[in-house]
């Protein structure tokens, strides 16, 4: 029995042995570059893969990184500031050799807004996307997982376009209060691009049944081709419910498990999210 035991001991330590050399559970803190202050919410993630996190408040993060991604690119995003990659395995042995602990320091980016040039004309309002309220046909995220995101395309009727407002129909919210970030990107070769803000969008609601809106009339956001609008998870809170309002023949909805992560179609609905815009008549 004994000789048994030490056999089973045996594999069970090489296990945990192949284990930890495969992967590596890496712990950080993002900061400003210039002001040593830490960014809180920065999207974090291998391109492409469905490994990814979001920093929290404090800009702290933690991110499991196995050996198979050890040529992918590891990307760290975040409105307002520069993107920042590395190749996974280069950013494993940094890991290695600063005993445990890495500083990210991200380096703002410098926006020059257009000369604005303000004549009387007349608009037209109307509502694209998807306004289904259905409380029997409904859809969410398909993880809690930091980055976890999904959105509807808005498809504009004539260009240029001003964003007045999105909305996001909730069909059912179980938890108490949530905080998302809103992000809005262009639409490329049929997925979402670029996001077109310039600083971060967080909204907190405790909306069980209805519709959440936002206001995006001071952002100046102007398009001239279809878009997406997203909500985008941010703060782990564990288990509970949230869907969004659903139905079928409605605009194309996508979703992406974490950050940095691709996007998918999200099958047969279309979630309820719909926004406002002003065109020129």
């Amino acid at each position: 029995m004994k000789q048994l035991f030490l056999i089973i001991d045996f594999f069970v330590n090489c296990f945990l042995m192949t284990s930890y050399c495969n992967s590596q559970t890496i712990h950080g803190n993002v900061q400003n570059t210039s002001s040593k202050s830490p960014i809180g919410y920065v999207n974090i993630g291998i391109v492409g893969k469905n490994v990814g996190t979001v920093s929290d408040e404090k800009g702290n993060f933690v991110i499991e990184l196995n050996n198979q991604y050890d040529k992918d690119t590891l990307k760290f995003t975040m409105i307002g500031f520069k993107n920042l990659q590395f190749v996974v395995g280069n950013f494993k042995n940094a890991f290695l050799s600063k005993n445990g602990n890495i500083q990210i320091d991200l380096e703002q980016k410098i926006t020059l807004l257009n000369e604005v040039i303000i004549k009387p004309k007349k608009y037209q309002t109307k509502i694209i996307g998807n306004t289904t309220n259905s409380s029997s046909i409904f859809g969410g995220f398909t993880s809690n997982d930091l980055g976890s995101e999904l959105g509807t395309v808005m498809k504009i009727k004539k260009s240029p376009a001003s964003i007045e407002n999105v909305n996001f129909n909730i069909a059912v919210n179980k938890y108490d209060s949530i905080t998302f970030r809103i992000n809005i990107y262009k639409m490329r070769n049929g997925v979402p691009g670029e996001n077109i803000l310039k600083e971060p969008l967080y909204v907190t609601t405790n909306i069980k049944k209805g519709t959440l809106t936002i206001d995006l009339r001071k952002y100046n956001l102007i398009v001239e081709d279809n878009f997406l609008a997203s909500i985008e998870w941010i703060k782990d809170l564990k288990g509970s419910n949230l869907y969004f309002s659903g139905g079928l023949l409605n605009q194309d909805s996508y979703s992406r498990k974490t950050s940095q992560g691709n996007w998918k179609k999200v099958p047969t609905i279309g979630l309820g999210i719909y926004s406002t815009v002003t065109y020129e008549k």
